[in-house]
C-alpha cells in the first residue's frame, strides 16, 4: 500500500505542479493580452486622429478644387470676352485704315465717322452691313 501511497503522492506532486505551469503560462498569457489590448486601444485612437485629419484635408482639398474650377470659369470669360476685344480692335483698325487710305485718296468726300459696332449709336452709311 505504501507503494500506491507512493505513486499517488508522485501523481499529486506532478499534477501540482502541472497545475502551477499552466497558471503561470496563463499569467504570461494574460500580460501578453493586456500589453496587445493597450497597443489596439493606441492605435485605435491613432486611428481615430488620421481619419479626423483626413476629413480636414479631404473637405479642404474639396473646397480648393470647387475653387480653381470657378478660377477656371472666370479665367475663360476674361479671355473669351478679351478675344472679342481683340476681334472688335482688329476691326476697327481695319477700317480707320481704310478711311485714312480714302482720306488720303479723296475718292470719298463724303464718309462720315462711325463705329463698326451696331451698339454704339454709329451708323456708317457707307458699309452695306449696317443700316441707318
Amino acid at each position: 500500500m505504501s507503494r500506491q501511497g507512493a505513486a499517488l503522492q508522485n501523481y499529486n506532486n506532478e499534477l501540482v505542479k502541472s497545475l502551477e505551469e499552466l497558471c503561470q503560462r496563463r499569467h504570461l498569457l494574460q500580460s501578453a493580452i493586456e500589453k496587445e489590448e493597450a497597443e489596439k486601444a493606441q492605435l485605435e485612437a491613432e486611428k481615430r486622429k488620421i481619419e479626423e485629419r483626413l476629413k480636414v484635408v479631404d473637405e479642404g482639398l474639396h473646397q480648393k478644387l470647387n475653387t480653381k474650377a470657378e478660377y477656371d470659369r472666370v479665367i475663360g470669360e476674361a479671355e473669351g470676352a478679351y478675344m472679342k476685344i481683340l476681334e472688335s480692335s482688329q476691326v476697327l483698325l481695319n477700317v480707320v485704315k481704310s478711311k485714312s487710305e480714302d482720306l488720303k485718296t479723296g475718292s470719298r468726300s463724303n464718309l462720315k465717322v462711325s463705329s463698326t459696332t451696331p451698339d454704339s449709336g454709329y451708323q456708317n452709311s457707307n458699309f452695306p452691313d449696317h443700316q441707318t
